[in-house]
């Protein structure tokens, strides 16, 4: 019985490692689908370049203005599939409750968009994480700081967006022969022994 469950044992361990053979990373925002521009956009701290929201958290951002919109691609080439944990950055200069601000933040994949969550700016100053629960190809991003009783007048301010890239990982072809190899045996071995007892 215990030789029954150690081959078992080994075959679930060969199948898992074959089927999980990816890698997880982050990638970030590399450029823009499309961009609607909010009201009260300002220009100071160059807040109206879109490239600031690009790459990983560096305290340049990109302000959406309110009501702005901005429909973002992701990793090299541009327009990479990504789900899992996703995270925003917002920079808001002094205490970021004294000017509530919000986006919404919606995955999309061909032109289908779904709703994903609220991020407020009070949340996401060192990173607000959220999670992507279906695969995509974009995240779109509308200010919702209207909803709020605020006196800001410029939005949500990007710093950086990333998200999670699974890539397959670089096992060599033997190497996967090899374990899938191991799991069939284990699995013929553990099927004599059952046909056995």
């Amino acid at each position: 019985m215990r030789k029954n469950k150690f081959i078992l044992g080994i075959a679930l361990v060969g199948a898992l490692v074959v089927s999980s053979l990816a890698n997880a990373s982050m990638i970030y925002a590399t450029s823009v689908e499309n961009i609607v521009v909010g009201t009260g956009q300002g220009t100071a701290n160059d807040r109206d370049n879109i490239n600031n929201l690009f790459g990983a958290p560096d305290g340049q951002f990109y302000e959406l203005g309110i009501g702005g919109r901005v429909d973002l691609l992701f990793g090299s080439p541009s327009g990479q599939l990504f789900s899992g944990n996703s995270f925003i950055t917002e920079v808001t200069f002094g205490n970021p409750k004294n000017y509530p601000e919000a986006v919404d933040i919606y995955a999309g994949f061909n032109g289908n968009f779904t709703f994903l969550t609220t991020v407020l700016n009070s949340a996401a100053q060192s990173g607000f994480l959220f999670e992507v629960n279906i695969p995509a190809n974009m995240l779109r991003l509308i200010d919702s700081t209207a909803d709020l009783s605020t006196r800001s007048k410029g939005g949500f301010d990007i710093d950086s967006i990333g998200v999670t890239f699974k890539e397959p990982a670089e096992v060599s072809a033997p190497a996967t022969l090899g374990l899938l190899g191991l799991s069939l045996f284990g699995f013929a071995a553990a099927g004599r022994l059952r046909r056995s007892v």
